[in-house]
C-alpha cells in the first residue's frame, strides 16, 4: 500500500513559506506522495440557484504544475501527483511539455492524472478531440500529431521530453471518447510508449 497526502487547496492559503513546511512536513514522516486537486476558475454560486458546490471563486485553488515545480525544489523524494489536471481547459501540447520539464527537474517524481473535470458545468461546451496520427508505437519518436477544434500540432514535437520513454505514469478518465482522446494526445507528447498504452 502507498500512502500519500492530499494538498489542502482551499485550506492552506497563500504563504509560500507554510506551502513549503507542509510539503517538507509530509516527506519527513514518510508520506510518499502529495496529490493536489485541479480546479482552474471557481463558478459564483448566487449566479446558479439551488446549486451547493464543495467550493466557489472565493476559494483559493494553486495551479498545480506550477505548485509542483516550487514543491519540486523544495523536497528531495515525495511523488508529485496531479488529481487531476482539467485538460480541456489548457492547451493540451503545452501541459505535455509542462509535464516533460517537472518530471526531469524533479528527477523523476511526477505522476500525472489528466480528464475532463467533474462537473457538467465544465464539460459540456469543449470540442470534440480526434487522433488522426501515429501515436508513436514501438518507437520513440519526438513527433506526434493530432487534429481538433481546440487542439492542432501536425508532426511537431514538444522539445522538453521526459527522462526516459516511461517516465511518467500517467492515469486519465473521462466521460466521453473526446475526454480519452484529449489525454491520449497529452501522453503522445510526453511519452509515445504511454500514449499506444493508455496508461500505466
Amino acid at each position: 500500500m502507498r500512502v500519500g497526502v492530499v494538498f489542502p487547496q482551499t485550506e492552506i492559503g497563500t504563504d509560500p513559506a507554510l506551502i513549503k513546511d507542509y510539503a517538507q512536513t509530509a516527506e519527513e514522516l514518510g508520506f510518499l506522495h502529495i496529490l493536489a486537486y485541479d480546479h482552474v476558475i471557481g463558478a459564483n454560486p448566487a449566479s446558479r440557484p439551488g446549486w451547493k458546490p464543495p467550493y466557489s471563486h472565493l476559494d483559493t485553488f494553486h495551479e498545480p504544475l506550477v505548485l509542483f515545480g516550487y514543491l519540486g525544489g523544495l523536497t528531495k523524494k515525495v511523488e508529485l501527483v496531479t488529481g487531476i489536471i482539467i485538460l480541456p481547459q489548457r492547451q493540451t501540447v503545452l501541459v505535455a511539455k509542462q509535464a516533460a520539464t517537472l518530471d526531469v527537474l524533479s528527477g523523476g517524481r511526477l505522476r500525472l492524472g489528466v480528464g475532463m473535470a467533474g462537473t457538467r458545468w465544465n464539460t459540456k461546451h469543449w470540442g470534440k478531440i480526434s487522433i488522426i496520427g501515429d501515436a508513436g508505437r514501438k518507437s520513440k519518436s519526438k513527433l506526434c500529431a493530432n487534429s481538433g477544434r481546440r487542439n492542432s500540432s501536425l508532426s511537431k514535437g514538444a522539445g522538453t521530453r521526459s527522462s526516459t520513454p516511461e517516465s511518467i505514469r500517467c492515469r486519465f478518465s473521462g466521460r466521453s471518447r473526446s475526454g480519452s482522446a484529449a489525454a491520449t494526445t497529452a501522453l503522445c507528447a510526453v511519452s509515445p510508449s504511454l500514449a499506444t498504452a493508455g496508461f500505466r
